[in-house]
């Protein structure tokens, strides 16, 4: 007689244990699925910063590609500078020896000569009664 009375208690036990397990496998459903939409929001938020920074990288490189464009510009300027500035140089010289032979000119024996024909001219007007 004891063992019908642990026999009928048999069902009601048996469907007990599968209500708790089918509770725990919904609990643990529910539970996988809020991992999994934390695991897709996380998926989206690195898809989205992945893109920033691959645009980050992208906006960086064009900006090293400029620098390096402008550097190589500078220095082309620098060197055209240069040879500019001894070309300048040269000018100078060459200004600086025309200045010389003018003041030979004008103070050498050319010029003592020019000065000496425009006293005799004032002499001959101041003569000739031709000066005003």
């Amino acid at each position: 007689m004891a063992d019908d009375n642990v026999l009928s208690l048999l069902p009601a036990l048996l469907r007990e244990i599968r209500d708790e397990i089918r509770s725990t496998n919904d609990s643990t459903r529910a539970e996988l699925r809020e991992v999994r939409d934390e695991i897709s929001g996380m998926r989206a938020d690195l898809s989205s910063t992945n893109t920033r920074l691959d645009s980050a990288m992208r906006e960086r490189l064009r900006q090293g590609t400029a620098i390096a464009e402008l550097q190589l510009a500078m220095n082309q300027n620098t060197q055209a500078l240069r040879v500019m500035i001894e070309e300048l140089k040269r000018q100078g010289e060459r200004i600086d020896k025309q200045g010389e032979r003018i003041d030979n000119v004008l103070l050498g024996v050319p010029g003592q000569t020019l000065r000496d024909m425009q006293r005799r001219l004032s002499l001959v007007e101041q003569t000739l009664g031709l000066t005003g």
